[in-house]
């Protein structure tokens, strides 16, 4: 676990949030980008996340939820867990792809001089 990558994916989520108050959301419709967001944050934190708790704050409907559950477990980055169809998780591929994700954010940073 890095307290970096944590630490960055909770600032991009934020940003995320406040462009929504401030933007129509719709000009900005990653949902599926949230939700990865959402349960790497989690699993770094040794959180369980919960079906509701996703419809809540990313995608407002359990059949759209669902959709998009379907396309990322076929992918292979979410996995349900506890032989619960409630708990979910990325899987060790989506977490891998995630950490290599908010490396490259970190790359552009530093070539930002920020």
């Amino acid at each position: 676990m890095s307290d970096e990558d944590v630490c960055l994916a909770k600032a991009i989520e934020a940003v995320r949030r406040e462009r929504q108050k401030l933007f129509d959301p719709g000009l900005f419709d990653e949902q599926v980008w949230d939700l990865l967001l959402l349960l790497f944050i989690a699993a770094e934190e040794g959180r369980v996340v919960r079906r509701q708790d996703l419809i809540s704050v990313v995608v407002g409907s359990d059949a759209v939820l669902g959709r998009w559950l379907k396309l990322l477990e076929g992918e292979g980055y979410v996995e349900v867990k506890d032989n619960s169809a409630d708990a979910l998780a990325l899987s060790p591929e989506g977490a891998r792809k995630m950490r290599a994700t908010l490396a490259a954010a970190r790359r552009v940073d530093g070539a930002t001089g920020s």
